[in-house]
């Protein structure tokens, strides 16, 4: 009887983290997973002859891709989010990313508006602060402390830190005053993203690139676009960043039906794939079309599932480095 009683507590027991892991998924959470809990599933499902609801296909792939994302990090990292055109979703990615880092990891992880001119990070966070990256480059001496920094950052429901830039028109980078910014991070951050500016000549981009781990390049789904993103890559060669190149991430960004009809996508991605170290295409979605707050939980499950392949990619190959 007891044996029984055991039995029956095991069954519910799984079947409660079967619709809690749903559940998560389904409000734009991840939770980290439990090798353990992993391994008693197995049990259980071999145990009960296929009594046990098995682990749904979406449910394997979100806990294979959450194992690569919370790969253990050797040091703190920087990443380049770039594009050469402007309103390809770069902003988006760098927050979508960012936002799956943070949470998923449950490190220390932000997002810098890298854009000398001023970008448009700002606007896609509830600001908590007037404070932005200049008046932080300004006051970085004085900086020792975590909760120092996080007078002059925003935070989103993901966890992910946001450093913004000025909106009104004065230059917000050199290559020195980037050095600063980035010195400071590197003390109490553990992945720092960085939404690059489109000119890639700038003098705050020798910065940025030369202080990069990793580089995602973001295009939409147009030939104009793949004709940019493939510029940039041969840039980064030609200007001593071969390496950044190479083992890039290329982001299609806001693919839908009718631009998968319009264009041959998969000639394009099968043009970069042996070029980088991995492409994802990241699906139209309505949430990121409206171009206001940036909400992980407000995403489509398949929009949140690309962001986790572009994270999963960057982490194992940070992983990787020495």
């Amino acid at each position: 009887m007891r044996a029984s009683t055991a039995w029956q507590e095991a069954i519910e027991t799984h079947n409660r983290e079967i619709r809690e892991a749903r559940e998560v998924f389904n409000e734009g959470q991840v939770m980290r997973p439990s090798s353990a809990v992993s391994a008693a599933r197995r049990f259980l499902a071999r145990a009960s002859l296929g009594l046990l609801p098995k682990e749904s296909a979406q449910e394997a792939r979100l806990r294979e891709l959450t194992g690569r994302i919370t790969v253990p990090l050797p040091d703190h990292y920087r990443i380049a989010v770039l594009s050469l055109k402007g309103g390809v979703g770069k902003t988006t990615t760098c927050l979508g990313v960012g936002s799956v880092l943070a949470s998923v990891r449950e490190s220390r992880v932000i997002a810098v508006d890298g854009n000398p001119d001023g970008g448009t990070l700002g606007d896609r966070v509830q600001l908590r602060t007037s404070f932005t990256v200049r008046q932080l480059n300004a006051d970085a001496e004085h900086i020792n402390r975590y909760t120092q920094v996080q007078r002059y950052t925003s935070v989103n429901d993901s966890r992910l830190q946001i450093l913004t830039s000025d909106t009104t028109g004065v230059e917000q980078y050199d290559a020195d005053s980037y050095k600063v910014t980035a010195d400071l991070l590197a003390q109490h951050y553990d992945l720092v993203l960085t939404d690059c500016g489109t000119g890639l000549r700038h003098s705050a981009m020798a910065s940025i690139l030369g202080l990069a781990d990793q580089a995602v390049i973001v295009l939409e789904p147009a030939l104009d676009a793949a004709r940019s993103a493939d510029s940039t890559l041969d840039w980064l060669i030609q200007n001593g960043y071969r390496d950044l190149a190479a083992n890039a991430v290329v982001v299609v960004s806001g693919v839908d039906a009718k631009t998968r009809r319009s264009i041959d996508l998969d000639q394009i991605i099968a043009h970069f794939r042996p070029q980088v170290h991995g492409v994802v295409e990241v699906p139209f979605d309505d949430h990121l079309d409206l171009g206001g707050i940036f909400r992980l939980d407000a995403l489509h499950p398949t929009t949140r599932t690309a962001y986790m392949q572009v994270a999963a990619l960057i982490a194992e190959r940070l992983s990787q480095t020495t």
